[in-house]
């Protein structure tokens, strides 16, 4: 699943097409829909999901941006995505950068662990300083206002931790030393 704008469904299938163009394989031409080893790979937009229902054999499910999804959609796509658990008990991986207070990823960070279906993972900017993100390049970003929301896991508005959790990680474990 993918935000509203069915051209970013489109670009996902074409990303994927290209990273096996070099193999000379041939696919159809269908925007939405890749179909590579037997395996069919569908992209919906998220004003579109009621397409997503009745699907047969389903066994990933990615929401991509999902945070994003106006917010009406957000909890109708974790609703279609969580009922093919009971059916074929797919993987399902949600992936985002923070929006807002009460969107979906807030929401599902606010459960439990008991509660909560999900393995959450957060990744800020400093797991890729050094790999896909030079030093320089984070400190431009830092002099914009969404460095917070788009490289440190803020969510919109002025919400949040005084202190970086990886810093409380750190002084917790000099304190139990001493």
């Amino acid at each position: 699943m993918t935000g509203p704008r069915v051209e970013l469904s489109i670009t996902l299938i074409d990303r994927l097409k290209a990273l096996f163009y070099n193999l000379g394989l041939v696919f159809a031409n269908k925007e939405t829909v890749l179909e590579l080893n037997g395996v069919r790979i569908e992209v919906y937009p998220s004003h579109h999901l009621d397409a997503m229902r009745g699907l047969a054999n389903v066994s990933f499910i990615l929401l991509d941006e999902a945070d994003f999804f106006p917010p009406g959609q957000q909890q109708d796509a974790r609703d279609i995505s969580e009922r093919y658990i009971g059916k074929s008990n797919p993987f399902i991986a949600m992936a985002s950068t923070p929006n807002a207070p009460n969107s979906l990823f807030w929401r599902i960070e606010q459960e439990t662990e008991k509660d909560c279906i999900y393995q959450r993972v957060k990744l800020d900017y400093t797991y890729g300083l050094d790999k896909i993100y030079t030093r320089q390049e984070i400190a431009k970003q830092k002099q914009s206002p969404s460095f917070g929301r788009e490289y440190d896991l803020q969510y919109l508005g002025l919400i949040g931790n005084t202190f970086h959790q990886k810093d409380v990680d750190r002084a917790v474990g000099i304190r139990s030393q001493l």
